[in-house]
């Protein structure tokens, strides 16, 4: 055996123990014979960790992290979305899929190093820690603990071929990184609740001449099934502050691994405790804190079948800068994830988060009414928090926009809100069952119109009473998208105006189309020289568009939308 590993030390000092005759390995056979090494065939390995992977390496690499599916592929499996579910303060819809990739980042084969063969890595966050154990002709040499984002430097010999195992939990410090009990069958156990990476190959030092620097890029492979919980808010509108979510079942599994081989050994055994986490990370790719996992790790590929999951608690940022907290448990519906075909992939049961509505008059009305975010690039579709009076540009919509500027007629904005397809614009019916029944009015500035509704109250404003602000309409002329008379809103602060879904009558090819809308009002009025308080909800009919020379100059200017469940 060649014992000719250490860690770098400085050249005087290994100088000087070399003279000394003092041994590099007390582990070596001591009837092997100690091969003297001098400064000038001692150089150093560098290791550095490029990042995770998800593609297997051809059977010819000298470098391996197992057999995983290639990330560029689809994922093997399609989406299962469940019903929409109810619960008490929001309703929620889960989708399992397997992830079509773990990877995000490119290495190119013009930038990777000899043996990674154009690998696709994802980042590993620095300080994260790994430890590396070094072999040579199948006799342990060191283990050594490190962190991604520093290079660790180990002293070798020229000329010399070395084994070498990496493995990390993926998490800092925080979280013991066990060394090896037997270096010679070594073993670790995956832990509970951690992702754990493996690598391992083998590297022969150059002989060239001079000092030299040969490196060694790990890139992981991911050796446990992922499973992501998804929390996305986008149906809410915000950005997710705070979460915490458990599980009714003991759902995930643990177990050993074997560093020689690279393979789970043994039964994968139940976690001593159901987890519960309040950790999270936004979703790979999404850029936005509206779609945030939560990941647990498994050493069993099998179906999970009737998975009950609880949250305990979340927390949204709303658009007035406040916090709004829903802090009653709801246990979700059951929920299946399918078996993998392999290790390492990854599943998630995305959960989609949306505003409860409240039922008046036979249906399930939005709480807020519809506006287009000005300024967001994502999720542009929503709900006002607040439900305030507003003259905001972008809550006023022509007749079945797919925008607040764009032709009458061209889609169902409702249908466009997150998750989409879950809600509409109301029809003629629904508006004409809402004006059936018995308004309240607010005579106290800003006035509203209400109707009693059922529904979750907290944390919503206005509990569950289905409240109308006066803002008014719309008023202005376009033609081919040019603006003829500015916008304006008139009758702002004492009426409401809400568009329905369809055309009701086509008035002989003349005039146009009649669409019905909701009209409430709710002002003060003088009678008798007395001041009195006037309310009415009604629907009518509106002309919504006038052909000049087949070109529709929008005549009806611009209402609020309230949207209704679609199903």
């Amino acid at each position: 055996m060649n014992s000719n590993i250490h860690i770098k030390i400085a050249r005087i000092a290994t100088a000087a123990l070399l003279v000394s005759g003092l041994a590099f390995f007390t582990g070596c056979s001591k009837t092997e014979k100690k091969e003297v090494i001098t400064p000038e065939n001692i150089t150093s390995l560098r290791v550095n960790v490029l990042g995770s992977t998800d593609l297997i390496e051809d059977e010819t690499s000298s470098t391996k992290g197992g057999k995983l599916a290639n990330v560029q592929a689809a994922a093997t499996t399609p989406a299962v979305q469940g019903e929409l579910e109810e619960y008490k303060s929001f309703d929620a819809i889960v989708t399992v899929q397997e992830d079509a990739s773990r990877a995000q980042n490119l290495t190119s084969a013009s930038q990777a190093r000899p043996g990674t063969k154009g690998r696709l890595a994802a980042v590993i966050a620095p300080g994260v820690q790994y430890r590396v154990l070094i072999y040579q002709n199948g006799t342990f040499l060191t283990s050594k603990l490190a962190s991604s984002g520093t290079a660790l430097d180990i002293e070798v010999a020229k000329g010399a071929t070395y084994t070498w195992i990496a493995y990390s939990y993926n998490k800092d410090n925080s979280v013991t990184l066990p060394d090896v009990a037997s270096t010679s069958a070594p073993t670790i156990p995956t832990g509970e609740n951690n992702d754990l990476l493996y690598a391992s190959g083998s590297i022969t030092i150059p002989t060239t001449a001079g000092i030299i620097v040969t490196p060694l890029d790990i890139t992981f492979a991911h050796k446990l099934r992922r499973i992501g919980i998804e929390l996305n808010t986008e149906g809410m509108f915000a950005d997710l502050t705070a979460a915490q979510i458990t599980f009714v079942g003991n759902y995930f599994k643990k177990g050993t691994l074997d560093l020689l081989t690279g393979n789970l050994t043994g039964s994968p055994q139940a976690y001593a405790a159901i987890p519960t986490s309040s950790t999270y990370e936004q979703a790979p790719g999404h850029g936005f804190n509206d779609r945030n996992v939560f990941y647990f790790y498994s050493t069993d590929p099998a179906a999970i079948n009737n998975v009950q999951l609880t949250i305990n608690s979340f927390s949204i940022a709303l658009d007035n800068s406040t916090i709004r907290t829903f802090s009653t448990a709801a246990t979700l519906a059951p929920f299946n994830i399918p078996a993998i075909s392999a290790l390492g992939k990854s599943q998630t049961a995305k959960v989609d988060l949306i505003e409860s509505p409240i039922t008046v008059a036979g249906s399930r009305w939005a709480r807020a009414n519809l506006y287009y975010h000005p300024t967001a690039t994502h999720n542009r579709y929503r709900f006002h928090h607040m439900n305030a009076q507003t003259n905001m540009r972008n809550s006023y919509w022509p007749w079945h926009a797919s925008t607040p500027d764009e032709n009458v007629g061209t889609a169902d904005p409702c249908k466009l809100v997150h998750p989409v397809n879950t809600w509409k614009t109301p029809t003629p019916a629904q508006l004409v069952a809402l004006t059936n029944t018995t308004p309240t009015y607010k005579t106290s500035n800003p006035r509203n119109i209400n109707y009693a509704g059922t529904g979750a109250s907290a944390p919503y404003p206005n509990g569950n009473t289905l409240t109308f602000p006066l803002n008014g309409n719309g008023a202005g002329l376009e033609l081919l998208g040019v603006s003829l008379l500015p916008f304006s809103t008139p009758e702002y602060g004492t009426h409401v105006h809400l568009w329905s879904d369809d055309p009701t009558i086509n008035l002989l090819n003349l005039l146009g189309v009649g669409v019905n809308y909701y009209s409430g009002r709710n002002e003060n009025v003088i009678i008798f020289g007395e001041q009195h308080s006037a309310g009415m909800a009604s629907t009518l009919i509106t002309n919504i568009n006038v052909p000049i020379l087949n070109i529709n100059v929008l005549s009806a200017g611009y209402k609020n939308i309230r949207c209704v469940r679609a199903n």
